[in-house]
């Protein structure tokens, strides 16, 4: 039996390995292209314009980048086209024509309205309206109670230790009390003294020496005459300190 050549059989065995092929061959041909997987954002390379792109190295895992061309950071430093300093055109300082407040002051009379209504609400009967006469007329209800007035008052604006005097008469079967006030403020210290004749240099009675602005003589007991004829005496008023109206007032009852 004759046998084939050896490169005839090599032949027929690429042939059979090349039929065997082309199934394959075919059914790759048909396959569709792969789709490349949608991963998250910033995981893909060539983002699409306006997605976030890819960072650079040096950023955390999953960061999210601004695409390629975007701007990065803020803007620094003033913003321009817009004033600075302070505004013109506007007042400065305080308003003008505006009424401004102002503390009310008490007057003379508004203290002699408000001593007033003191004593009618005390019972003291109707007070003047002058502060010194309502002051008196206040002292000359505790003090000088049921008493009558000796003629008018001495009123006077005395300065600081200046004296105001007066001649007065006791008369006899009478007892008198001598009352004197200045205003809160004015003299703080006033003092009376009854002068004796002859010289009228020797006090017979003066008023308590502490400092006071409302003096009193003849009280809780007043001053009767010892003689049984009328005797002319002297009143002396004295500003001690302080300086201001004063008003000295001479009463008397029977004896």
């Amino acid at each position: 039996m004759t046998r084939k050549p050896t490169w005839t059989r090599r032949a027929a065995v690429a042939g059979l390995i090349a039929i065997a092929a082309i199934p394959a061959a075919v059914a790759c041909g048909n396959k569709s292209p792969e789709v490349p997987p949608n991963n998250s954002m910033g995981s893909a390379t060539g983002s699409m314009p306006g997605y976030p792109g890819v960072c650079p190295p040096g950023y955390p895992p999953g960061a999210v980048c601004p695409p390629a061309g975007y701007p990065t950071g803020y803007p620094t430093g003033s913003v321009t086209g817009y004033p600075t300093g302070s505004v013109t055109g506007y007042p400065t300082g305080s308003a003008t024509g505006y009424p401004t407040t102002t503390t009310p002051t008490a007057t003379s009379s508004d203290l002699g309205s408000l001593l007033g209504s003191i004593g009618s609400s005390l019972g003291l009967g109707t007070l003047p309206g002058n502060v010194s006469e309502a002051g008196l007329a206040a002292q000359a209800a505790i003090y000088a109670k049921g008493m009558t007035p000796e003629g008018p008052p001495l009123k006077k604006v005395l300065g600081a230790d200046q004296h105001e005097s007066q001649t007065f008469t006791m008369q006899p079967g009478r007892c008198y009390t001598i009352l004197g006030f200045s205003p809160p403020g004015a003299v703080k210290h006033l003092m009376l003294s009854i002068m004796a004749p002859p010289f009228y240099t020797a006090p017979m009675m003066t008023s308590s020496a502490a400092v006071t602005n409302r003096p009193v003589v003849g009280h809780p007991t007043p001053t009767c005459p010892l003689l049984p004829i009328a005797v002319p005496y002297k009143l002396d008023v004295h500003a001690k300190s302080g300086a201001g109206e004063v008003v000295v007032q001479i009463y008397s009852k029977p004896k």
